[in-house]
Formats: C-alpha cells, sequence, structure tokens
C-alpha cells in the first residue's frame, strides 16, 4: 500500500511539472528574441541536444582518403564563398551582421571546434544546426566539395592571412602539392 501511494504522489508531481511547463510554454512568456542571449538553461538543453545528436549521428563517418593540398585549396575557396561572411577568416572579421545571431558563429580555429571529428564537420556542413544560424549546405556542394571544406578547416589554424588571401585568389593552387595551403607556414607573420 505504501509503494502504490509514493507511486501516486511521483506521478502527481510529475503531472503538475508537465501542466506548468505547458501553460508558460503556451503563456507567450517565453523570450524567443535573437538580440537577447538565451538563459542557461536554454543554452544547455540546446547544447545537450547538439552533442548527443552529432555523437549519435557522425560516429561512423569518415573521410574517403587523405587530404591533398589541393583538395584543401579547393575547400578554401568554398569557404571564402559561404562561411567567410559568418566565421570570419585569418586576418578577416565576420560580417557584422553574424554578431546578431545567439549563438554568435564561433571561430573555426578555434581549439573547441577543432576538437570535432572530420565526420562531424562533414555533417555540420551538409546538415546544418537547428537553433543556430548555421545553414545545411548539401543543396548547395556535393560530397567531394564538403569534403574539401573539411579538409580546409584542419589547415584553418596554421594558415597566416597572407596565406589565406593567396588561396582565395586561386594563386594557392599548385599541382607539385607544396605550398601556403596545406603546409605549415616557414616562419611567422
Amino acid at each position: 500500500m505504501k509503494v502504490l501511494r509514493v507511486a501516486i504522489c511521483v506521478l502527481a508531481t510529475l503531472a503538475l511539472v508537465a501542466l506548468a511547463a505547458w501553460a508558460y510554454l503556451h503563456s507567450g512568456r517565453f523570450d524567443i528574441r535573437a538580440d537577447q542571449r538565451p538563459g542557461g538553461l536554454e543554452q544547455w538543453i540546446v547544447s545537450t541536444l547538439r552533442d548527443r545528436s552529432l555523437a549519435r549521428q557522425t560516429g561512423d563517418i569518415t573521410p574517403p582518403e587523405p587530404f591533398d593540398a589541393p583538395t584543401v585549396a579547393r575547400g578554401a575557396l568554398i569557404y571564402a564563398d559561404a562561411c567567410e561572411l559568418c566565421h570570419g577568416g585569418p586576418g578577416r572579421q565576420a560580417e557584422p551582421f553574424a554578431y546578431g545571431l545567439h549563438p554568435v558563429p564561433p571561430s573555426l580555429d578555434s581549439p573547441v571546434v577543432q576538437d570535432g571529428t572530420d565526420g562531424e564537420f562533414f555533417w555540420v556542413i551538409g546538415n546544418g544546426l537547428r537553433f543556430t544560424g548555421m545553414p545545411a549546405f548539401s543543396g548547395l556542394y556535393d560530397e567531394e566539395d564538403r569534403w574539401a571544406l573539411v579538409a580546409f578547416l584542419r589547415r584553418l589554424p596554421e594558415l597566416l592571412p597572407a596565406d589565406y588571401a593567396q588561396l582565395i585568389s586561386g594563386a594557392g593552387v599548385d599541382p607539385s602539392g607544396e605550398g601556403p595551403y596545406g603546409d605549415p607556414p616557414a616562419s611567422g607573420p
């Protein structure tokens, strides 16, 4: 009998919590403005959903082959076309509108972003991320182009602004496979 009373109390509490959540969501009090930083609970929920979903959906995605310099160079051109507006690039700031997004698009050369797997990069490029400004590019770029972008993103942290400028000017494509687009720079800025 005691177990039954505890079970009824637990169910009643869960029902009250669900009813309170429903009432709150339907009250219109939840602030959906993009010009305000989301609250801690909202950030936790979204980041947990993102991290768990990415881990589940990208575990077995691997690059088709090792990334070579021409692939990295092609990825740089795609990056300049599709990504630089929001994420910036070596020596280049993101466009002002990007700072109005929440979350603000991260710098893709940051250690936190670079800790992601190649499969996660590929999946996010193709599918986008809900609850952010990250669009899905699978309709715009085929698999080969998306892998080229992943190849470039892996080299992004080591690129100097001059190397990046050379790459996106189209001068970075060197058939010998040598050059600034894949190799670490020999000297500093």
